[in-house]
């Protein structure tokens, strides 16, 4: 499953059995989530390969979205390794 949640719960959602490639990935971000965004929305990712694309800040900014943040949670929470 491939989901975005918000501070009321889900905004965009998608089941599927199998791995993501960045391919259906940025196919999510631009047909279930980009239509839910609004004007001031912030959009948080990982550092996940997939997520790390420049067509992804692409599909999400014209939404009117101010922030899109792209962090790795590793350097967050400090790397195990």
């Amino acid at each position: 499953m491939i989901g975005a949640i918000g501070l009321t719960g889900v905004i965009a959602q998608l089941p599927l059995l199998g791995a993501v490639d960045r391919l259906l990935f940025e196919a999510f971000i631009a047909r279930k989530l980009v239509p839910k965004l609004w004007k001031g929305a912030c959009v948080i990712l990982d550092n996940g390969s997939i997520h790390t694309g420049d067509f992804v800040v692409e599909l999400i900014q014209p939404a009117g979205v101010q922030n899109c943040i792209n962090f790795g949670l590793s350097a967050a929470f400090g790397d195990p390794n």
